[in-house]
Order: C-alpha cells, then sequence, then structure tokens
C-alpha cells in the first residue's frame, strides 16, 4: 500500500499555509470545507455589519505558525486514523512518502514543455502540460503524485531507496485528532499531526523522508517519453 502525505519525521516540514485559507473570495477554508480551498465552487462568504460571518484563517488559526500537518492528511484526518487502523491487521506491506521528501522538488513549466515535445504519444503530451500549467496555479507545485508512483514502481520492483534517498523504517505512528483553537506559545496544533506511537493503532510503516530530485527526474520521463 502506497500513501502520500503528513508532515513526518521532520520539524518546520508543514505545507498547510494560512495564505490557502482565503481563495476565490472565500475566507476560512478549513477540511470541513475542502471544496472552498482551491477550487472556489462554493459561493464567496460575505461579511456582515462590518465582521466577516466566520473567522479568518482556519477556526481562527493561522495554520502557517500554529499547523503541523500536510494537505493531504489534513483534508481528512479521520480517513487517515480509519486506513491506519485498517491497515494494522492486515500483512500489507505499507510505504508513505512524506512532504519533506518533495521539498527540493519544485514543477517547473519549461521542463515539462521539453519533455512532452519528445514523447510519442502526442495527446499524453499535451496532458502532461497541461495538468502542470494546473498545478503551478494552485500557488505551490512539487512532484507529490508522481513521486509517489515512481516510488511505488521501485520499491514493486526492488530497485533500493529509487527516488528516496532518506527512509525511517518500521515506524509505528498515530494521527492526531484533536484539535485546540488556542495554543500555548510555541505549541503545534495536534490536529493532523503523524507523530512515533508505540501502542498506535496502526501497521509498521515506512516512510520516505528525503527526495532524490534527479533520480526522480530521470526515471519518471525515461519511463513516459515512450508511453505508446
Amino acid at each position: 500500500v502506497f500513501m502520500m502525505g503528513s508532515a513526518y519525521g521532520v520539524p518546520g516540514t508543514n505545507n498547510v499555509y494560512d495564505w490557502q485559507m482565503e481563495f476565490n473570495g472565500v475566507r476560512g477554508s478549513c477540511a470541513e470545507v475542502a471544496p472552498q480551498t482551491y477550487t472556489g465552487l462554493s459561493a464567496p462568504l460575505v461579511g456582515k455589519y462590518g465582521h466577516d460571518l466566520i473567522r479568518k484563517g482556519c477556526r481562527g488559526l493561522n495554520m502557517s505558525e500554529s499547523a503541523d500537518t500536510e494537505w493531504n492528511v489534513f483534508l481528512d484526518v479521520k480517513a487517515w486514523w480509519m486506513t491506519y487502523k485498517f491497515l494494522s491487521k492486515s500483512p500489507a506491506k505499507v510505504y508513505v512518502l512524506a512532504a519533506n521528501a518533495t521539498l527540493d522538488m519544485d514543477i517547473h513549466l519549461q521542463e515539462f514543455v521539453d519533455g512532452a515535445a519528445e514523447m510519442e504519444n502526442s495527446l499524453l503530451a499535451t496532458f502532461v502540460v497541461e495538468l502542470a500549467k494546473s498545478f503551478l496555479n494552485a500557488g505551490e507545485c512539487k512532484w507529490w503524485d508522481a513521486q509517489t508512483a515512481v516510488m511505488s514502481l521501485d520499491a514493486l520492483l526492488g530497485r533500493g531507496d529509487g527516488v528516496c534517498a532518506g527512509w525511517a523504517h518500521s515506524k509505528r505512528t498515530s494521527v492526531g485528532l484533536v484539535w485546540r483553537s488556542e495554543l500555548a506559545p510555541g505549541e503545534k496544533l495536534p490536529y493532523g499531526q503523524i507523530k512515533d506511537d508505540p501502542d498506535g493503532d496502526s501497521p509498521l510503516i515506512d516512510y520516505c523522508l528525503l527526495g532524490d530530485a534527479p533520480q526522480m527526474r530521470s526515471e519518471y520521463w525515461r519511463a513516459i517519453k515512450t508511453i505508446k
């Protein structure tokens, strides 16, 4: 089983930011209203008598300062808790690509334009370029999903570390379900944190904590350019 998400393992790799809590005029975007976060599908929230109908940020917190999580976990923390619980009873090997593994893997449009020009499948080439453009419009863009796919192939084919330059192997962890709107100085929001927990109801997990950017680009383009 291969999963992508969490700020596990390296302090300071939270990627849920306060500026993402206002998008297309919608303020207060948070986990329970995920469509407001990036898509703008929900109608903008309006002020009344000089006051906003909801608190700015995420339930009153500045996530850039307070959060210790990652979007794939944060948008459905309960789902991560349930998945870990289910997998704890499974013989499946579990791998998780953590946020820190992608920090040095920015998406650059020109790289995708150049790579697409060498692809054999013209429709796929167009899709790859347009997908890169869409991701770049989000304000932050890394090789997230693609790196997870390549990481999974490396593991299945026994390629060793592959596109991961650093691992935390066989870690039993738990995900925080507690929300606190008031935090002590220096305290991080527990909600969405994934921490080591010897008593956690989860499988032993291999976390990819560091990425190998040159290896990632080499494996990705070598595979995708030859698709018919």
